[in-house]
């Protein structure tokens, strides 16, 4: 893909600077042309850059690593010696060295260089130094323009230069100088293609300073679940993960690394929270979770009984669960909430469907074996005793308050209930005696 450079055109002449942080040590450098010869100037002083022999400098660039060492360079133009650029790379803190100096490019002085920057003008991933020839008209006609010098990696060496040369009949007579010249934006990223390291992005794709594209994927790229400890001090809990694209996954998790491609499983772990990242390393990318990986428990919940029936409330245990009265199992239920029937002295268990969160037990103790309705009365009363068979028998007296026996009679238990007609009592309160296995007194109240 062709870049395209634009260019300034003057009669003055002018000086070059460039601004960057080459050596890595957060101090940005101003380099500049200071009496033909280059320096490097920040806050802590200047230091020089020595060819060795004369070489009035026009134009400087420090803006790319040319070769790809991980060192940047910086490339002054040679206004003399038939016209050439040097190239110094930075080495460490306020250090440089000699590292290139290109061949003339003309055969007259006059055909001096000016001004230079660097870019992947062809898009093949080698950096080119572009150069402004300036001379005049009748004067190597051949190289008036931009000079060309192509660093192949590869060959570890720049190329023969290339020109792209302006038509001086239309100049004829008159000198022309190149004062200025920037590379455009060709693939419109928002980064010039002298500093664009990814010339060819596609047209509204996100890129970064260098002008390659950032790396994404989607935020539910992971699917994470856990799965809590089964039971008190088993440290069984597990983090497993699940990646909708395929990439080099690596985590840390409980001070263990893990690698992985689509999925991971990370068992054994103890209760509690856990924070960790998956990086994607050649992507330069991180997402990072907390989990709860949840203490195991025991079944554990209340009971109420009230005429007979056990309201059971559980509060903790997995479902489903299995009832027992007495040893006897009475159904299994998903609900967490249910009621049983219960008698004085049963047994009741609730077992979870894992062993090991124990059994909820309650013994069954003060149900109201006997109740009296209505009380007051008029003229007849009844007694439900629900513990007795039918036909059971017994004897029930009624005494007045002075303690005088009022009425007495042989009564069966028939449908758990004894029928007792009083009407021909008088109006008074009675303490009723009803003897069957047990002995039962209550009050009653004749209206």
């Amino acid at each position: 893909m062709k870049r395209f450079l634009i260019i300034s055109l003057f009669l003055a002449f002018a000086f070059t600077l460039s601004a960057q942080d080459r050596d890595d040590n957060a101090d940005p450098k101003l380099y500049t042309i200071v009496n033909q010869a280059i320096e490097s100037r920040n806050l802590e002083g200047s230091f020089d850059l020595d060819l060795g022999f004369a070489a009035p400098a026009r134009g400087v660039y420090s803006g790319s690593d040319i070769d790809g060492d991980g060192n940047y360079e910086i490339i002054f133009t040679d206004y003399a010696n038939g016209g050439k650029f040097h190239m110094f790379e930075v080495t460490g803190d306020n250090t440089a060295e000699w590292v290139y100096s290109s061949p003339g490019i003309g055969s007259s002085s006059s055909t001096n260089v000016r001004c230079v920057s660097v870019a992947d003008l062809d898009g093949n991933g080698d950096m080119e130094v572009i150069l402004s020839v300036n001379g005049s008209a009748g004067t190597d006609d051949a190289v008036m323009g931009l000079a060309i010098f192509e660093y192949s990696v590869a060959a570890d060496s720049f190329l023969a230069p290339y020109f792209s040369n302006f038509d001086v009949a239309n100049v004829a007579g008159n000198r022309y100088l190149i004062e200025g010249f920037d590379v455009a934006d060709v693939d419109n990223d928002g980064v010039t293609d002298d500093v664009d390291l990814c010339p060819n992005t596609l047209e509204g794709t996100e890129v970064n300073e260098t002008g390659c594209p950032i790396f994404s994927i989607a935020a539910d790229n992971f699917t994470i679940e856990t799965i809590g400890e089964t039971c008190p001090d088993e440290n069984n809990g597990i983090i497993s993960i699940e990646a909708n694209e395929n990439f080099n996954y690596s985590t840390t998790i409980n001070g263990v690394d893990y690698e992985f491609t689509s999925s991971l499983n990370v068992e054994n772990l103890t209760p509690g929270s856990y924070d960790f990242c998956i990086s994607i390393d050649e992507k330069n990318y991180e997402q990072c979770f907390t989990l709860e990986i949840i203490e195991g428990t025991t079944i554990s919940g209340k009971t109420t009984v009230k005429n007979q029936k056990a309201t059971v409330e559980l509060a903790s245990g997995t479902a489903p669960f299995k009832v027992f009265i007495n040893g006897k199992i009475q159904f299994e239920t998903q609900a967490p909430t249910f009621d049983v029937n219960v008698n004085n002295g049963d047994y009741l268990e609730v077992k979870s469907s894992i062993d090991c969160e124990g059994v909820f037990a309650k013994q069954i103790d003060g149900i109201e074996e006997l109740t009296v309705y209505p009380n007051p009365t008029t003229n007849s009363f009844e007694i439900s005793v629900p513990n007795y068979e039918a036909n059971n028998e017994g004897v029930l007296n009624i005494y007045n308050l002075n303690g005088q026996l009022a009425f007495s009679k042989y009564v069966t238990i028939k449908n758990n209930k004894v029928n007792v007609e009083i009407a021909h009592l008088p109006k008074n309160i009675y303490l009723v005696s009803l003897e069957l296995s047990k002995s039962y007194s209550f009050k009653i109240i004749k209206n």
